[in-house]
C-alpha cells in the first residue's frame, strides 16, 4: 500500500542525467498521477503541456496534498466514481506511440501535409472519451474528468458554446439529481411526465397476480445542434424491453438509408426545389394499443412524481412506450396510415420514401425525422400543417441536419453541400486524434495486406472496432473518398494488429485536415437529371488472397448518390475479368436505382451510361462469343450483356484520369488522389 497514491496528486518525474540539457537543468518534471501500469509496475503520469500524452515512470516523488484544480473531491464525495460515470481515456495516439514513433516520422518525410483546413467560426466541442477500462486500470478513473486543451475540465459544467465544452449524460436518476445540473434535469423530467399524461399513455392500476411487471427508467441525454453544441437536457421514460417476453412477432421497422437521403437532397438541388424538415415530438406515444394487444404492465421509474396511494400501483399501458419491442414498428405503421390518408404513395424500392401527386412532393421518413422536397413550397407547408393537426410536430423550416449530416445550401450558386464536419471532429476528439498533424491522403500508396504478426490488446481491439465503425459511417454519409481505406480496415476487424491500428491513425490524420469536405450537388450539373455510373477494379490488389476490388459510383445532379468499395468474391484470372465482374456489380446497382427513380416519377427513359476504362472488359460485355479467356466466367455475371442488348445500360470508354471510381479500388499517390477526389465529391 506504500506505493498507492491519491489520484490527481502532484508528481515529479525524475529526469535521467543524460536527458538534461546541462548541469543546471531541472532534475524533475512536474506532472500529475492519473493511474498505474499493471504490466510494468510503474506510474502513469500526465503533463498539462502535453495533454494527449501519458508517460510511464518508476522514479517519481509525490506531494499528495497538492492536486490539480478540479480534481480534488468535495467533502462527502467519494473520490472513486460510480461504474456508469464518464471518464477520460487516453486515445489512439497513446496506444502505439512508442512502437510507431520512428516509423511514422520516416514514412511521412515525402508526404506533403494537407492544406490548412478552413477555419470555422463555430465553436468546437470536445466529446467524451472511450470508457474502456480493465480492473487494473481502476485507479485511472475519475468522476466527470477529461482532458481539454492543456487543462482538466469538469464534464457537466460550463456554458453552451464554450470551446472544449461537453456535457456527460447521467446514467441513473441518482446521478442526475446529485450532479450540478440537477435542477435542469428535474425540469426536463417534469416535462416528460406531463407529456405522458397529455398523451394518455397509461392508467394507474393494481397489477394482476400473474402479470409480468416490466421495469422502467428515466433515460437522460443532452440534445446537441448540428454544430455539436449542447442545447437542452432531455429526459425520457423508457421500458427496459429486454425483460419483455419474445413472442416471435415481426419487430422490424424501416429506417431511412443514406442513399435515400442522397436521392432527396440531390433531387432538391438538381431541380431547385424547396427542401424542408419536420420533427415528430414523442413520436412513439402516438401509436395506441388495441384491444387485440396483450396488456402490458410496467413499474413507474424512480423519480416519477406520484402520490402515496400511487406508490402501490403500476401502469397499464395504453400507448407503445419507448423501449418496448414493438414500439418502432407500431409508430411506423401509424404514420404510414396517416400518409396514405393524405394522398401519399409509398415507394416499392424504399419503404421510407413516399411521393404525392406523381412526385410533386417527395417525403422521406427516418423514425421521427421527416425530410420533404417539392417544386411548390406552399404545398410542402400544407403537408406539414396537416401533420401538426394529427401529431405534435415541429416545423424546422429549411432542412439543416439529418442522419448526422449538415445540409448547407447556396441558392445563388444552386448547390447543396452535405458534410459531417461536426461529427468527424467529435470522432477525432473521442479517440484522441484531434490535435494530430494532418496528411494529404488517407493511406500510403502501397499494396494492401492485413496479415499481422502480433494482435492488439483486448482494450485496443475494442477501441479499433469502435473507431472503424465511426469512420465507416462517415464514408457512407458524405465522404466516399475514404471508402477504400475503410474497406481495408474492416478486413482487420476480427483480429487487428499494430499495422491495422497504424492505418486507422493515418486515415484519421487525413480526416483531421479535411473535416469540412463533403458531397456537392448542383442545379446546373451537365446531365444532372440522368443517372450516371462509373466502375473500376484493382486486379489482384489484395496481397493476402489475390482477389480484386470493385469500385462503383452512381451520380445525380453532379454528385455521388451511391458508392461502393468491395472485395470481389471470386478470384479473377485477368484484369479484364476483374473489370467485367465489377461491371456486373455496377449493373445490379443501376437496376435498383432505375427502379427507385421510377417510383418518384423520374423514370430513366434512356439507357444509363456506365463509364469503364478497360477496353478488354467492354469488348467482353458487348460480345456473346465464348473464348478460352471468358468461358470460365460464371453465368451470373453475363446479365451485363442482356442489359446492354435491351438498352438498359450503355457502356462507354473513359480515360483513367477521369474515372471517378478509381480511388475506390486502390490507394493513390497525392496528385492523382486529389484530382480524383475533386471529381468524386462533385467539388
Amino acid at each position: 500500500m506504500l506505493h498507492i497514491h491519491e489520484w490527481g496528486s502532484l508528481a515529479f518525474r525524475h529526469e535521467e542525467v543524460r536527458a538534461r540539457s546541462n548541469k543546471l537543468a531541472a532534475r524533475a518534471k512536474k506532472m500529475y498521477l492519473v493511474g498505474y501500469n499493471s504490466k510494468g509496475r510503474s506510474y502513469r503520469l500526465w503533463d498539462p503541456s502535453e495533454p494527449l500524452k501519458i508517460t510511464n515512470s518508476v522514479e517519481v516523488s509525490f506531494r499528495e496534498k497538492e492536486m490539480r484544480d478540479g480534481l480534488k473531491p468535495k467533502l462527502g464525495q467519494d473520490p472513486l466514481p460510480a461504474p456508469n460515470s464518464t471518464f477520460y481515456r487516453p486515445g489512439l495516439v497513446d496506444s502505439i506511440e512508442e512502437e510507431e514513433e520512428n516509423n511514422e516520422e520516416s514514412s511521412d518525410e515525402s508526404e506533403p501535409e494537407a492544406p490548412a483546413p478552413r477555419r470555422s467560426s463555430r465553436n468546437s466541442v470536445a466529446p467524451q472519451r472511450l470508457n474502456l477500462f480493465t480492473k487494473e486500470q481502476a485507479y485511472e478513473r475519475t468522476e466527470h474528468a477529461m482532458v481539454t486543451g492543456s487543462d482538466f475540465g469538469n464534464l457537466g459544467r460550463g456554458s453552451p458554446g464554450e470551446v472544449g465544452y461537453m456535457l456527460a449524460d447521467p446514467a441513473t436518476y441518482d446521478e442526475a439529481m446529485s450532479g450540478p445540473d440537477a435542477a435542469r434535469w428535474r425540469a426536463s423530467m417534469n416535462d416528460e411526465e406531463q407529456s405522458l399524461y397529455d398523451h394518455d399513455v397509461f392508467d394507474w392500476v393494481l397489477p394482476p397476480e400473474d402479470a409480468q411487471l416490466l421495469p422502467t427508467r428515466f433515460h437522460y441525454r443532452w440534445k446537441y445542434n448540428q454544430e455539436h453544441v449542447p442545447v437542452r437536457p432531455k429526459s425520457r421514460v423508457v421500458v427496459q424491453g429486454f425483460h419483455e417476453a419474445d413472442t416471435g412477432a415481426d419487430k422490424a421497422a424501416p429506417v431511412a438509408s443514406m442513399e435515400s437521403v442522397h436521392l432527396v437532397v440531390s433531387h432538391a438541388a438538381g431541380f431547385g426545389q424547396a427542401l424542408r424538415q419536420a420533427d415528430m415530438k414523442t413520436a412513439f406515444l402516438n401509436s395506441r394499443m388495441s384491444k387485440k394487444d396483450k396488456p402490458i404492465y410496467v413499474i413507474p421509474p424512480k423519480g416519477f412524481t406520484c402520490s402515496q396511494e400511487q406508490t402501490k400501483l403500476v401502469w397499464r399501458l395504453k400507448a407503445w412506450l419507448y423501449g418496448l419491442r414493438l414500439s418502432p414498428k407500431s409508430w411506423n405503421g401509424t404514420f404510414h396510415l396517416f400518409l396514405l390518408e393524405i394522398g401519399f404513395v409509398p415507394s416499392t424500392a424504399d419503404p421510407c420514401l413516399y411521393t404525392l401527386n406523381g412526385g410533386e412532393v417527395i417525403l422521406l421518413v427516418d423514425v421521427d425525422d421527416i425530410l420533404l422536397t417539392g417544386a411548390k413550397e406552399e404545398l410542402v407547408t400544407t403537408i406539414i400543417e396537416q401533420m401538426k393537426e394529427r401529431f405534435e410536430t415541429v416545423d424546422l423550416g429549411e432542412a439543416k441536419f439529418i442522419l448526422g449530416m449538415a445540409i448547407q445550401r447556396n441558392l445563388e450558386a444552386g448547390t447543396i453541400l452535405l458534410t459531417q464536419e461536426a461529427y468527424t471532429k467529435a470522432v477525432l476528439a473521442k479517440f484522441g486524434m484531434a490535435d494530430v498533424r494532418a496528411t494529404a491522403t488517407p493511406a500510403e500508396k502501397e499494396p494492401v495486406t492485413t496479415k499481422e504478426e502480433n494482435a492488439l490488446s483486448p482494450e485496443q481491439t475494442t477501441m479499433f472496432r469502435s473507431a472503424t465503425g465511426s469512420v465507416l459511417y462517415i464514408s457512407r454519409g458524405s465522404r466516399p473518398d475514404i471508402s477504400h481505406s475503410v474497406l481495408v480496415l474492416t478486413k482487420s476487424m476480427a483480429k487487428p494488429g499494430p499495422k491495422a491500428l497504424a492505418k486507422l491513425k493515418r486515415l484519421m490524420r487525413y480526416l483531421k485536415g479535411t473535416t469540412s469536405l463533403g458531397i456537392t450537388y448542383r442545379k446546373d450539373a451537365q446531365g444532372g437529371d440522368k443517372l450516371t455510373a462509373y466502375v473500376d477494379s484493382d486486379f489482384a490488389g489484395d496481397l493476402d488472397d489475390r482477389k480484386s476490388t470493385t469500385g462503383v459510383v452512381l451520380t445525380l445532379a453532379g454528385g455521388p448518390v451511391d458508392t461502393t468499395s468491395v472485395k470481389q468474391t471470386v478470384t479473377a484470372t485477368s484484369s479484364a475479368e476483374a473489370e467485367y465482374v465489377a461491371m456486373s456489380k455496377a449493373c445490379k446497382m443501376i437496376l435498383h436505382w432505375r427502379h427507385l427513380l421510377k417510383t418518384i416519377n423520374r423514370e430513366q427513359t434512356e439507357a444509363t451510361v456506365l463509364f469503364e476504362d478497360s477496353t478488354a472488359a467492354i469488348s467482353t460485355s458487348e460480345s456473346n462469343k465464348v473464348t478460352q479467356k471468358t468461358k470460365h466466367i460464371d453465368v451470373k455475371h453475363h446479365h451485363v450483356r442482356s442489359l446492354i442488348v435491351n438498352k438498359v445500360v450503355e457502356v462507354k470508354r473513359i480515360d483513367t484520369n477521369l474515372q471517378k471510381a478509381d480511388m475506390l479500388t486502390k490507394n493513390l499517390g497525392t496528385v492523382k488522389f486529389l484530382n480524383n477526389r475533386r471529381q468524386l465529391l462533385g467539388m
